[in-house]
């Protein structure tokens, strides 16, 4: 392998914009340049950070090593098949496809030319959820929240696969058991497909989780409470603390909210060191490549999570051709 990757990001909006300048604050790897639909754009990038803008995705591929893909998700089908058939380690951001048998090409091809595909649920890799999911968890109940206000940039897809994936990640992660139920409700109102939903997925060892998304909120909120045997954890994901409440049978010099019957309920605050979770996820990616790790957010997983929220958007579809 070489000393040094080349790495190259097809799709340099927004968000493509944020990969070129973690990328480059990679020392581990070389940017080796962008690519855009949009050629003003390309080159804007491309001048922004030093780097050359290609005249097409195929340049791009055949120049580098790894990629970033970041176009919108409709795109991510054919740009991952390209870039693998032309040798390239991606990084694909969330949602992994549209479709689930786009996801399973995806995946047969990788597993045919041995490269390594990672799934950017960048949720993972926030400080939070990193200091929570190092303790031992049993979820019995699981309550997620992910309202954000509308941006037209998001609305090629709706808002299951543009808000509420980050949260099936999550909640898929932490129960490790099969989804054996999917009930959910939804509307659209701005745009073509649902704005806003509620999902309940029911697991087959007995956890339930109430999934909640919307981007038409006036303010932007991102929590999670999650429910465990004579405690739960609340996990705010914007402000970088866990509110952790337990249920003791004898008091303690800690904080008490309740107490009945001799039992009291003890709570304590945690707060995560601030990281940056594009770095990190990306900086995980390359070492999976450098050093033949396990990928943190496995194409597969990318698969699976994709699954459960096409499944959310299908029994809606349902409940409206039935009203």
């Amino acid at each position: 392998m070489k000393s040094k990757l080349l790495y190259g990001v097809v799709g340099v909006g927004h968000l493509g914009n944020f990969h070129v300048q973690q990328i480059q604050k990679n020392s581990r790897i070389e940017l080796g340049g962008v690519f855009d639909t949009n050629t003003k754009q390309s080159k804007t990038i491309a001048k922004k950070y030093n780097t050359h803008s290609f005249k097409t995705n195929v340049e791009l591929y055949k120049a580098c090593d790894a990629v970033s893909i970041v176009t919108p998700a409709p795109f991510h089908y054919q740009e991952a098949m390209l870039g693998l058939s032309h040798g390239c380690h991606l990084f694909i951001e969330k949602p992994f496809t549209t479709l689930l048998e786009d996801a399973e090409e995806i995946i047969a091809l990788a597993n045919k030319k041995d490269l390594l595909i990672q799934i950017g649920h960048i949720e993972r890799f926030n400080p939070v959820f990193k200091k929570f999911e190092g303790r031992q968890n049993n979820p019995l109940f699981i309550e997620s929240q992910r309202l954000s206000p509308f941006n037209v940039r998001g609305s090629d897809i709706d808002v299951i696969l543009d808000l509420m994936i980050h949260d099936i990640d999550l909640v898929l992660h932490l129960v490790q058991h099969n989804v054996s139920d999917v009930r959910a409700a939804g509307v659209s109102v701005l745009s073509s497909s649902y704005d806003l939903v509620n999902a309940r997925l029911g697991f087959d060892n007995g956890s339930v989780a109430n999934l909640t998304a919307s981007r038409l909120s006036t303010s932007p909120l991102r929590k999670m409470r999650i429910f465990e045997k004579n405690q739960y954890y609340s996990l705010n994901f914007q402000k970088l603390k866990i509110k952790h409440y337990v249920t003791q049978n004898k008091k303690t010099s800690e904080k008490t909210v309740f107490n009945h019957n001799s039992k009291y309920v003890i709570y304590k605050e945690l707060l995560a060191e601030p990281i940056n979770a594009l770095y990190e996820e990306l900086d995980s990616f390359i070492l999976s490549i450098y050093e033949n790790i396990p990928i943190k957010v496995s194409k597969e997983v990318g698969r699976d999570v994709l699954k459960i929220a096409l499944q959310i958007k299908n029994k809606i579809d349902e409940q409206k051709k039935q009203n």
